[in-house]
């Protein structure tokens, strides 16, 4: 009976540990009301949002994509430089304290790669036309 268990346990952490392929996250940095929120779609294709206002966490399937779609996900991923960097198109602009930030990150092969950041009102992207399909994927999906 104690090996059924140790077994069941194991096989329900196997199941349940989906990667993250592609990751959005964003902050709203000093505000009056502290908040953040990741949308992510997982390998197996579910998406998910997790939304913190104050010390309130809720967390919810915004649906689940077909496996056609998590193939092409991660053709898109694959094609991204291991290496990629972050380009700011205007580094000289002024910069700002309070304004909200995000990023959005691909897990290429268990390597977490940032393609685009938005902080102190400046936004750096991944110079990459691979990299644009999956930031305008993921944006939208937090529009959700």
């Amino acid at each position: 009976m104690k090996i059924l268990v140790i077994l069941s346990v194991i096989a329900l952490s196997l199941t349940a540990g989906a990667a993250d392929l592609l990751t959005y996250k964003g902050s709203s940095r000093f505000s009056p009301i502290p908040s953040s929120n990741q949308v992510s779609v997982s390998e197996n294709g579910k998406i998910t949002r997790v939304k913190q206002v104050r010390a309130a966490v809720t967390r919810e399937v915004l649906g689940q994509l077909s496996a056609n779609a998590v193939q092409s996900l991660k053709d898109q991923i694959e094609g991204i430089a291991d290496n990629a960097k972050l380009v700011d198109p205007n580094p000289k602009a002024p910069r700002c304290m309070d304004a909200p930030s995000s990023s959005v990150s691909v897990n290429k092969g268990g390597k977490e790669i940032t393609i685009t950041t938005r902080n102190s009102c400046h936004t750096s992207t991944v110079e990459d036309s691979n990299a644009y399909s999956l930031i305008s994927l993921i944006t939208g999906l937090n529009s959700l």
